[in-house]
This record gives structure tokens, sequence and C-alpha cells, in this order.
């Protein structure tokens, strides 16, 4: 299970900093774009999204869980069951509950 602390990735602007390399920067917009897809559909906890599974070969989507505005938003592929946790990513903009 991958864990990621959000801010780590971002510039001190609030964007997906300019230091990381290719990879990082594909990872950072997937994990962006699951906060975004939860945060967007906020109150409903379990949500189903239109963000595609990061892993090469996979088709998936990706199925979010968020209880409450400041836990950890679970995230899961609807196919390979690859999964993860972000954290601190309150107050970002991809944060649409604070919007």
């Amino acid at each position: 299970m991958e864990s990621i602390n959000l801010i780590s990735l971002l510039d001190e602007t609030g964007g997906i900093s300019d230091s990381l390399n290719h990879k990082e920067k594909k990872y950072a917009v997937f994990f962006t774009d699951i906060v975004g897809a939860a945060t967007k559909v906020y109150p409903i906890p379990i949500s189903k999204t239109d963000v595609d599974c990061i892993k090469n070969g996979c088709k998936g989507r990706i199925e979010t869980l968020l209880k409450g505005m400041r836990d950890e938003i679970q995230w899961s592929c609807t196919i390979c069951h690859h999964k993860g946790k972000i954290s601190n990513w309150n107050g970002t903009r991809w944060d649409f509950i604070s919007s």
C-alpha cells in the first residue's frame, strides 16, 4: 500500500513541484486527481472516479474512500487492487471541500 503526504510533492505556491523527476510528476498528477475526485463528491464517502489506474497495462479505475474532512483519502484500483492513502491534502488547490 502506498502512503503519500501530498504536501511533499508541492512547491511553495501549492503547485506540483518542478524539482520532481518525470515519474514523480506522473504520480503527483495521479494523487492530485484522486484528491480532486474524492473531494468533489464529498460527503459521499465512497466514490468510483474517472481516474485511471497508474499501473502499466491496468485498465481499472480508482475508487476512493473519504470518511471525514480531515481523514486520509484511501484509494484502490477496481481491477488490480493497487491501493494507497493520501494525507495532508486539506487546503490544497485540489481540495474542493474547502472551496
